[in-house]
């Protein structure tokens, strides 16, 4: 009640004591601890599991506050306890129609069996699930846990005593939740539940979302309209989270009025431009804010901006900015045949002389290196074989390639590198090749076909 929390020994130490002596504890005592335990978010497993069988047959001696704060610390620690649902739903079913629960009570009834998704008299949803609907996958990373309901249960509802209704068989989940519905309108109508605290309006919209279609009765649609607007009009009084929860309900329940999410998105830039304003707003509540616009129809990308400005980065996976029903279905990948391996071919190289233009493949550099030393001694033979007729026709029509511009002393003196050659003519009788490690100059090349003396220029790089 302080807001103190003890150490974790003392918290358990106190649930032994309470295992211990579960035979002689009132109900009193039992609400009391299991509250106390909830608002600490103390998770006490074992005390947990063993009160239902227990209380199943005791609930009726339970007050109506008793019997909340019971709730309230099973499902604020998110311990799932069907037996005690069960239990617990014709008792409420008895009350509501009665008259003998207070809004507050009604609230939290909502809100337990919500979180569970639990469905009287059959199989229970687990938490936060309906039957039916996804609601789980709806809104991805909604932060559900800090803050909901926080103050929603204190020791008691004032002005409602312990006196309890008969419930005959096990209700189905319309029925419980039309009676808990029916008690929360009978208070002033859509008129009074828009007076309730922001934390009970978030909850018990998430809860109606969770627990029914989204093609609900006429009531459950004018309960969110009267949510919505209520939230349009006092949108500064929540809180990050109970933004988060209210425009979850609101997207689960199909509510498409832009109104309520366009409040909400304005507060919250107003915060973050706050300096002090910003706090309790997280990567988890603004994915969550920002799905639920989605659904919507509403895309705040003024929102998402001034978030990533800060540093608060949202949903990387794009298919958070549209609404998970109108998102084509996902198809798994099937296995087939791997494709073949091609083998791309590089580009060939080309070595251009007087008008022709030889094709030779990529080599490694020994290989074109021992293939210039060839081309160059092959030139060499033909210039011995027959000197005059070079001299006549000239050097360029009788070499077979760029490399046989030389003569024998050039042969046996230089390797040429041919890797990626572009030739360059300079006159008639020069011919100069460029290549990555060499540059080779024609000039005075073929003494015995000019009659010149001479070596060849070799210029290295």
């Amino acid at each position: 009640k302080l807001g103190h929390r003890p150490s974790p020994g003392l918290l358990r130490a106190a649930e032994a004591r309470l295992l211990a002596a579960q035979e002689q504890l009132r109900p009193v005592d039992v609400a009391h601890a299991l509250w106390a335990f909830g608002r600490l978010r103390f998770r006490a497993a074992r005390l947990m599991s063993e009160l239902p069988p227990l209380l199943a047959g005791e609930l009726e001696a339970y007050a109506p506050e008793e019997l909340s704060c019971v709730l309230f610390g099973y499902t604020h620690v998110r311990h799932y306890s069907p037996l005690l649902l069960d239990a617990a739903a014709p008792l409420l079913v008895a009350r509501a129609s009665a008259g003998q629960l207070s809004q507050q009570d009604v609230v939290i009834a909502l809100w337990a069996y919500g979180i569970f998704g639990h469905r009287p008299g059959g199989t229970g949803g687990g938490c936060g699930e309906g039957d039916g609907w996804d609601s789980a996958a709806a809104v991805p990373g909604c932060d559900s846990e800090a803050g909901e309901s926080g103050d929603t249960a204190s020791t008691g509802s004032s002005g409602h005593g312990g006196s309890s209704g008969g419930g005959g068989g096990s209700p189905g989940s319309e029925d419980v939740v039309d009676a808990l519905l029916d008690a929360l309108l009978a208070r002033g109508g859509v008129f009074g539940v828009a007076q309730l605290p922001t934390v009970a309006l978030a909850n018990v919209v998430k809860a109606l979302a969770s627990v029914r279609r989204p093609n609900g009765s006429a009531r459950t649609a004018a309960l969110a309209a009267a949510v919505a607007g209520a939230a349009e009009r006092r949108i500064e009084d929540f809180s990050p989270c109970e933004m988060s929860n209210m425009l979850y309900g609101l997207a689960l329940l199909r509510y498409t009025e832009p109104a309520p999410y366009s409040a909400a998105v304005r507060e919250l830039l107003k915060r973050l431009d706050a300096a002090a304003g910003a706090h309790g707003i997280t990567h988890r509540t603004l994915n969550s804010i920002v799905h639920s616009c989605v659904s919507a129809g509403y895309t705040p990308w003024t929102l998402i901006e001034a978030a990533e400005m800060r540093g608060l980065r949202l949903h990387s996976n794009p298919s958070v900015l549209q609404p998970r029903w109108l998102s084509p279905p996902r198809v798994a990948p099937q296995p087939g045949p791997r494709p073949e391996r091609t083998r791309v071919r590089r580009m060939p190289l080309f070595i251009r002389t007087a008008g022709v233009v030889e094709h030779m493949e990529e080599h490694s550099e020994q290989q074109t290196d021992e293939l210039a030393e060839r081309y160059c001694m092959q030139a060499a033979g033909v210039q011995k074989h027959d000197a005059a007729q070079h001299a006549h026709q000239g050097w360029h029509a009788s070499l077979p390639s760029a490399c046989g511009t030389h003569s024998v002393h050039a042969a046996s003196s230089a390797r040429v590198s041919l890797l990626e050659h572009v030739a360059t003519p300079v006159s008639a009788d020069k011919q100069v090749i460029r290549g990555r490690g060499t540059l080779l100059a024609g000039g005075q090349a073929c003494d015995a076909a000019h009659g010149k003396h001479g070596n060849p220029r070799v210029l290295q790089r």
